[in-house]
């Protein structure tokens, strides 16, 4: 059963592992746990073909300000976050 706090940790765990792996500076968002929530945004060096790429990979995601904003939660495992990862590790 998933309660609120396992929830909780499995979308911290995958937060952490989008946030180690592009560098600190390409984040817009709070990147500490105890600053973040499930959301993240991040500036790419080419926002357009970075979210082309991530639409061409079905991966749900929004422009604002300038960056790509993107959330996991409770239906997100390892798998998602690693796709996302190999999806804008060229433009990050």
């Amino acid at each position: 059963r998933a309660g609120v706090a396992k929830i909780a940790r499995g979308n911290q765990a995958l937060i952490d592992r989008i946030v180690a792996a592009f560098p600190g500076g390409a984040f817009v968002s709070h990147v500490k746990k105890d600053e973040r929530g499930c959301a993240l945004m991040l500036r790419p060096r080419d926002l357009a073909a970075a979210a082309a790429a991530l639409g061409e990979e079905k991966i749900a995601h929004d422009q604002r300000q300038g960056a790509l904003r993107f959330s996991v939660h409770l239906y997100n495992d390892e798998q998602d976050a690693d796709h996302l990862i190999r999806t804008l590790a060229p433009f990050v």
